[in-house]
């Protein structure tokens, strides 16, 4: 009998994962389990940490604001176009800033609404934004003066 072990290392078999999200498990655990650099490195850890906590807070609320902090809200908003997870991304949006700041270049822009709802990763491109240009709430306006006193 033939040993499969040398057949199978160094080939990545894909594995896609369905859980709920009622189950307890947020989209942001599982997604980062595929992403390439994770399984490259051996790095299972999700890498999406916001570092200033005062921002983190903020985007907590302002998530809170938006969705009630759910992953699985997507509507149509007053613009006619899908929003999105937690802070209620829209496509187009989503994508211009995923691909400025170099996240997930492995992902096809069509599968990255499928990523607007992982919430911690859209905080974090969302940290990224507010860190860039604090005129990017305005991309939250309405959350963001109204409920958050963020916008002069």
């Amino acid at each position: 009998m033939r040993s499969l072990k040398n057949k199978v290392v160094g080939t990545m078999v894909p594995i896609v994962l369905f859980v709920p999200i009622s189950a307890g498990f947020g989209w942001g655990s599982i997604f980062s389990l595929l992403q390439p650099e994770n399984a490259v490195q051996g790095n299972f850890e999700p890498n999406w940490a916001i570092h200033d906590q005062g921002l983190a807070e903020d985007l907590n609320s302002l998530a809170f604001c938006e969705s009630s902090n759910r992953t699985d809200v997507v509507v149509v908003d007053h613009n006619g176009f899908y929003s999105r997870g937690c802070l209620q991304f829209q496509h187009s949006t989503f994508v211009q800033y995923t691909r400025k700041y170099g996240l997930l270049p492995y992902v096809e822009d069509e599968e990255l609404k499928m990523w607007a709802l992982d919430c911690e990763y859209s905080k974090y491109l969302a940290s990224l934004m507010i860190q860039e240009n604090e005129k990017n709430w305005y991309h939250w306006e309405n959350c963001a003066s109204r409920s958050l006193n963020l916008l002069d």
